[in-house]
């Protein structure tokens, strides 16, 4: 049972856990805000206010230009649905290093032990 004593088992296994929970977490994610992201905004009624007649289109353009600007026309859902993008092949390269690390340290602990064993 020398294997259960080879430090790259061990972290391979952690490697292993830690990517497949961001590979988990990010699929269900992404395919949660892909969602969100895919809906049409609902139509806002773009009337002028009874309540403030001091407000004109010139106004309301000025104060609403900045959230119309390139920096901020994507959407909470469409950033977020980036971000686990990321968590989700990060996850997966994580994973699959710790496959990695555990068929390398599973193979050179077979080998040494053959050696060992051999006349």
């Amino acid at each position: 049972m020398s294997l259960a004593r080879n430090p790259g088992l061990w972290v391979g296994l952690a490697l292993i856990a830690i990517g497949g929970g961001n590979w988990i977490n990010g699929a269900v994610k992404l395919s949660e805000y892909e969602a969100v992201a895919s809906q049409r905004p609902a139509n806002t009624d773009l009337r002028l206010p009874v309540e403030y007649p001091h407000l004109n289109e010139r106004t309301n353009a000025a104060l609403l230009e900045p959230l119309h600007s390139r920096v901020t026309t994507r959407s909470l859902a469409e950033g977020k649905r980036d971000f686990y993008s990321v968590v989700l092949t990060g996850g997966r390269l994580i994973a699959l290093l710790g496959v990695f690390s555990v068929v390398v340290s599973t193979v050179l602990e077979r080998r040494r032990s053959a050696s060992v064993s051999a006349p």
